[in-house]
């Protein structure tokens, strides 16, 4: 299979990349900050062994038909209110430096979605139309809040972890027989 290394990428404006057939590898940083960012991999997936995607408040645009990160490397962003759509066709596992607006992130068929914000918020797009799909669903604010003050996560999902240091808002569209909540420590 064809494989797509990005060893960096740097734009004053949008950034659209689409491979029609391998894997999209991010092993150096993608600066497109405040700007719309579109990474697709039709027949492939979305794999960050070094690289960080700097996207600042823009938006970014992921889909792949296998994962996008994994359990090994969880494809890093900093960003801070950036919103996040995502579409994988295994599994989608994104880390972010700041806070993130989660639009649709779907991970099918069975696949599990794990985001994490290592120091802001996950907050809800707004929009009910949009949601969080996935066989499980972790999704962590290590210093911020799980949905926003009269806006709550839609999730759809068996398998529910909530972690966050702040306020937790969700509603779940699935019968729930695993639900996890914990708190963070927090600064």
């Amino acid at each position: 299979t064809n494989t797509l290394t990005l060893t960096g990428v740097s734009s004053g404006g949008p950034v659209q990349i689409a491979l029609q057939e391998g894997d999209i590898v991010i092993s150096g940083d993608i600066y497109a900050f405040n700007q719309a960012v579109s990474l697709t991999s039709y027949r492939g997936a979305i794999l960050n062994p070094s690289g960080t995607v700097y996207v600042g408040n823009g938006s970014l645009t992921l889909s792949a038909a296998g994962s996008i990160g994994n359990s090994s490397r969880a494809l890093t962003l900093y960003a801070y209110g950036a919103e996040l759509d995502a579409q994988a066709g295994t599994g989608i596992t994104v880390s972010s430096d700041g806070s993130l607006i989660l639009g649709t992130v779907n991970a099918t068929p069975g696949g599990a979605v794990s985001i994490t914000s290592t120091s802001g918020s996950l907050l809800d797009d707004g929009d009910a139309a949009t949601g969080i799909t996935g066989s499980q669903v972790n999704l962590s604010a290590a210093y911020g809040e799980l949905g926003g003050s009269g806006t709550a996560l839609s999730v759809d999902t068996t398998r529910l972890s909530l972690t966050a240091q702040g306020t937790v808002a969700g509603n779940n569209g699935a019968t729930l027989p695993e639900l996890t909540l914990s708190p963070t420590g927090g600064a």
